[in-house]
């Protein structure tokens, strides 16, 4: 019995004899419009495979030019296969081949989108640049797009908007619910009241968020303006003064090597009842420098300022501000690979007594999927920091050698899932015994993008 794929390639030699053909179309024409048929009747049955088969023989035996649409169709199924690589070659050569402009900007995107979600996010911003020269009068989705991944609201791996010729502003919505056990629940701001934050307790814990942006256009520059809520809540009634709720607020603008940000952030403590803990504000300024073709150098400066109430007791309210300077090193790997290496410097001062702080960092963070994860699907984390930090002026001259490390494992269940377990561990050493301690976390977390 012959397969569809055979009957599509067997009516390609009488297809042209047809006295219907309208005078004006080629065979080209209607021999590709033959393919794109029967490729169709595959896709309606989800039989990809064989949709991908009747393309590509053809165009393997095909000497006609103009296949673009072809092209691009073949793209489209091996992205539903996952086959990523091979998806990218055929948007490359759907570009090469298109005869009419809207097409190959269509394709352009597409193969941008595509090297994009293999981590090749460097070539993917040559090829929308390539783009960006030939959308005029056309479409912007390609300038549009461009920003998105200059500002990091579109990552290496994220798949890009549906492609459209008047593209507007982006809106992001997102959910997570996690859970675990911390094994010594802290406060979260030591430096304000050190030496006191330590409970020595462990509790399970769930921990709801949900994040909210929006990324569009403002003075033909390219703005990214988020908020994230996060509610802490621990099962053990010993902690219980520890539940805790953090909103914190991003404006962001700039599409080139500098940015400039504005952010605020809140965080609230259940004492008595739920009251503000602590808020701060402030201005950030960063510099992004390509220093090889899959290196960056970022550079950062946030400044804030902040204010903490211990109590509702006026001498317990404390004002101050922070300054860091941050010096990021990344390199991308062929594949997903990822490894960020930062040296930070900190100075926090804060009102009252023994509350100023001068510290360095040094965190590491490593991505990949390693070849035993990969067959699983799943992505692996590594991550691990170093801080040395000195209270100034402490009646105690306290000093502290804070250590961190991480792992996590993660799995994506199609473009909107992701499923994440995550570890991690740290001890502080200090001068002041009552600031030691030891901590673990073990979490797991269900997030969705709805947006």
């Amino acid at each position: 019995m012959m397969t569809i794929a055979g009957v599509a390639l067997a009516l390609l030699g009488c297809a042209w004899s047809h006295s219907a053909v309208a005078a004006e179309r080629t065979r080209a024409d209607v021999n590709q419009e033959v393919i794109r048929t029967y490729a169709s009747i595959y896709l309606e049955q989800k039989d990809y495979a064989n949709a991908e088969d009747v393309i590509a023989r053809y165009l393997f035996l095909s000497t006609e030019t103009g296949e673009g649409d072809l092209w691009q169709m073949l793209g489209s199924i091996r992205m539903l296969e996952k086959k990523l690589p091979e998806a990218c070659h055929a948007f490359k050569m759907a570009s090469e081949n298109s005869s009419r402009k809207d097409s190959r900007l269509g394709s352009l995107y597409s193969y941008a989108d595509c090297l994009n979600q293999v981590a090749r996010t460097e070539d993917s911003k040559k090829v929308l640049r390539v783009m960006v020269e030939e959308e005029s009068g056309i479409t912007n989705a390609g300038r549009e797009v461009l920003g998105f991944l200059q500002t990091g609201y579109l990552r290496p791996r994220d798949p890009f908007p549906p492609y459209a010729k008047q593209m507007r502003g982006q809106w992001r919505v997102s959910g997570a619910i996690g859970g675990g056990f911390d094994s010594n629940v802290l406060l979260l701001a030591d430096t304000v009241a050190s030496g006191t934050s330590v409970s020595g307790r462990g509790s399970y814990f769930l921990s709801p968020a949900i994040q909210a942006g929006y990324v569009g256009r403002l003075f033909d520059d390219v703005f990214d303006t988020r908020i994230l809520s996060v509610y802490t809540h621990y099962l053990n009634s010993q902690v219980s003064s520890f539940n805790s709720e953090y909103t914190r607020g991003d404006f962001q603008i700039g599409s080139g090597p500098i940015r400039w940000g504005l952010f605020s952030d809140a965080y609230f403590l259940n004492r008595s009842s739920f009251e503000l803990y602590s808020w701060s504000t402030g201005l950030s300024w960063s510099l992004k420098k390509q220093t090889g073709p899959r290196s960056v150098t970022l550079f950062e400066v946030p400044i804030q300022f902040q204010r903490y109430f211990l109590d509702s007791n006026e001498d317990d309210i404390r004002t101050g501000g922070d300054l860091k300077i941050k010096v990021s090193k990344r390199y991308l790997g062929m594949g997903s690979e990822l490894l960020s290496l930062q040296l930070v410097l900190d100075a926090q001062y804060t009102s009252g007594k023994n509350y100023r702080l001068a510290g360095i960092g040094l965190p590491l963070f490593y991505m990949n999927e390693l070849p035993l994860f990969r067959s699983l699907g799943l992505q692996n984390t590594f991550v691990a920091e170093l801080w040395g930090q000195d209270y100034l002026q402490s009646d105690s001259l306290r000093k502290d050698l804070l250590m961190k490390v991480g792992t996590g494992l993660s799995h994506s269940f199609g473009q909107d899932w992701n499923l994440t377990l995550d570890y991690s561990a740290q001890k502080n050493l200090s001068t002041l015994s009552a600031a030691r301690y030891s901590k673990e976390i073990i979490l797991v977390q269900l997030s969705h993008v709805f947006l």
